[in-house]
């Protein structure tokens, strides 16, 4: 018998133990062709973690982003929402995934690139919020806090500085890599960010994204998948990522629901993509 929690909404939260059954259920709701719920369990079952990495830099209070919302007109059509703030559209996406992730018990962490205490002095890096990684009964209160960071977030720095968040991230997962490796896992580092890194101190430019893609590089020789979650329409910095997307294995560049909505339709006119995907 499976232990679970129920929100103020209806929706419910459970332990590993009946995770996968969970795991079901919901990627049934989302009428999903069968050949990709196959993909999804394959992955879920490979999955240690998730460790998200979210830019909370002033880059991010920049209104080029887009929210998709039920269609008035047509049932079941989405409606886009344009000059939606980047961290706005960023909200939504980790709206969906903690809310998966309680659903399915998918243990979870989220990290800021910067302390917001550390606006007026040397950089320090967030701290990390985790979900799905103790007690069942503290699944509730975990969403509710990541939920309440998102929506309180301060965005007056102008550092994002990827490349030492990266690196610091790498040395912890190398302490584990071993173990992870032998049981044929991997962790999934998802970095949601506007895409264009700084220095500690808020200073950019090509010397930066070099050093980025190189811890990038030595990340990607660990046990980990990285997916990386442009928050912009900025198409330089789309081109820069679509070509680090080309020469890195491991790493998958995904932009917000249109773009990704036009590539699909571009190679596979027969798929309709859906939010759930």
């Amino acid at each position: 018998m499976s232990t679970s929690a129920r929100r103020a909404d209806g929706t419910s939260v459970v332990k590993a133990p009946s995770a996968k059954a969970a795991l079901k259920d919901v990627l049934t709701s989302l009428n999903l062709p069968p050949g990709i719920l196959t993909a999804a369990y394959l992955n879920y079952q490979h999955c240690e973690s998730r460790i998200w990495l979210l830019d909370n830099s002033s880059r991010m209070n920049v209104r080029d982003s887009h929210l998709g919302r039920p269609g008035q007109q047509v049932p079941g059509s989405i409606q886009r929402i344009d000059d939606i703030l980047r961290w706005e559209e960023l909200e939504e996406c980790v709206r969906f995934h903690t809310q998966m992730a309680s659903q399915c018990w998918i243990p979870s962490t989220y990290r800021m690139v910067n302390d917001p205490s550390s606006y007026k002095t040397e950089w320090l890096q967030g701290r990390e919020y985790t979900l799905c990684r103790g007690n069942i009964r503290d699944v509730l209160s975990e969403v509710e806090e990541i939920h309440s960071v998102m929506e309180n977030v301060h965005l007056d720095q102008s550092r994002c500085p990827l490349k030492y968040c990266i690196r610091a991230l790498a040395k912890e997962i190398k302490a584990s890599a071993q173990a992870i490796a032998a049981r044929d896992r991997n962790v999934t580092v998802i970095i949601c960010t506007q895409g264009r890194p700084t220095t500690k101190d808020g200073d950019v430019g090509s010397k930066m994204m070099r050093g980025f893609e190189d811890e990038l590089q030595l990340l990607s020789e660990l046990p980990v998948k990285i997916i990386v979650r442009l928050c912009t329409d900025s198409e330089e910095v789309r081109d820069v990522y679509n070509r680090m997307d080309s020469r890195f294995d491991c790493i998958d560049v995904i932009d917000d629901f249109w773009g990704e909505a036009l590539e699909v339709y571009l190679h596979n006119p027969w798929l309709t993509y859906t939010m759930g995907m």
